[in-house]
């Protein structure tokens, strides 16, 4: 390992989440799928691709906790002074089953309550956002940065919901207020990749905002 612990961090998350798209790519038109939840879905793929990142995590931090969105309900929690890498090995499930070309591995480091790394990958598009604390974010290594856009009503708005939405859900009251006070709203069904569109050239002034 290097002397810059953000930098030996950021190289494995980026390591593992090219090791999950890997699997990603190729479990696709071959998977089961079953339901963990109401519309939530997990399939073969999403087990592959988190087996996949674990084994390069422990490979270079074997004394790391790890918690992944497959694992079981009943694994033990990291303790608050522990480092844990922070996985979602497919985000937008429904989307990969469906063959809609939208979903991304995630993958973290944190300490305690404090994000201190992370890596969001596409590996449809071969796109690899990264970030660490105090050092900016990036695109396959290019430095970038938010949008000037300084108000809603001028705002191209990313948003994200559950899987599965009820009549009267706060999520769903929140979306139809944002609705009427942005210029255009858009749900790519993959929350990580929802700031994506303010990258695309037409939309260069937009604000892409996410809501966990």
């Amino acid at each position: 390992m290097s002397e810059d612990p953000f930098n030996d961090w950021l190289n494995t998350c980026e390591a593992a989440a090219r090791a999950g798209g890997e699997q990603l790519r190729a479990w696709r038109g071959r998977f089961e799928t079953r339901e963990k939840g109401v519309c939530d879905l997990v399939t073969d793929a999403d087990i592959a691709s988190q087996n996949a990142i674990r084994d390069v995590i422990a490979s270079r931090f074997p004394d790391h906790a790890f918690v992944g969105e497959e694992q079981a309900a009943e694994a033990t929690s990291p303790r608050a002074d522990q480092f844990a890498w922070i996985v979602d090995p497919l985000d937008g499930t429904t989307n990969y089953v469906h063959g809609y070309p939208n979903y991304a591995v995630s993958v973290a480091i944190a300490r305690g309550q404090e994000i201190l790394a992370g890596v969001i990958y596409d590996p449809l598009r071969d796109e690899c956002f990264s970030a660490a604390a105090g050092r900016g974010a990036r695109c396959n290594g290019e430095l970038i940065r938010v949008s000037t856009t300084a108000t809603l009503a001028d705002s191209l708005v990313g948003v994200s919901l559950p899987a599965r939405v009820e009549r009267r859900s706060p999520d769903l009251v929140d979306f139809v207020e944002i609705v009427q006070i942005c210029q255009a709203v858009r749900r790519s069904g993959s929350a990580p990749l929802t700031t994506r569109i303010a990258r695309i050239p037409s939309f260069a002034a937009a604000d892409a905002v996410t809501r966990a």
